[in-house]
């Protein structure tokens, strides 16, 4: 729960790329740990705000691609982020992370 303190703080002053940094670093996104999607979602929505869309992109793309999802259900969410419909990307993207264990470790 700090944690997300941390990043809602980041975004009030407008600070997206350091709640991104902060957020990868936590999670340990790039050692192989998906991450919880309430805590994804809150710096999704940080993003949007802040109109960092392609940050957002970028971490989706990188969480998608490291949890070794199926194709089928990242062309879906590619498919999304490719119209803008960010909401529609963000709840395929939270149920396949739902249907994983989030304690679960990818390749």
């Amino acid at each position: 729960k700090a944690f997300n303190t941390v990043i809602q703080s980041l975004f009030k002053g407008n600070n997206g790329r350091d709640a991104l940094n902060l957020y990868r670093e936590m999670t340990e996104v790039d050692k192989g740990f998906i991450p919880e999607f309430s805590s994804f979602r809150m710096l999704a929505d940080g993003l949007l705000n802040l109109g960092m869309d392609d940050y957002l992109i970028s971490a989706i793309e990188l969480i998608a691609e490291k949890a070794n999802f199926r194709e089928s259900d990242v062309s879906a969410i590619r498919g999304y982020l490719r119209i803008r419909k960010f909401y529609d990307a963000l709840a395929t993207f939270g149920r396949l992370l739902d249907i994983n264990n989030p304690r679960w470790t990818y390749r």
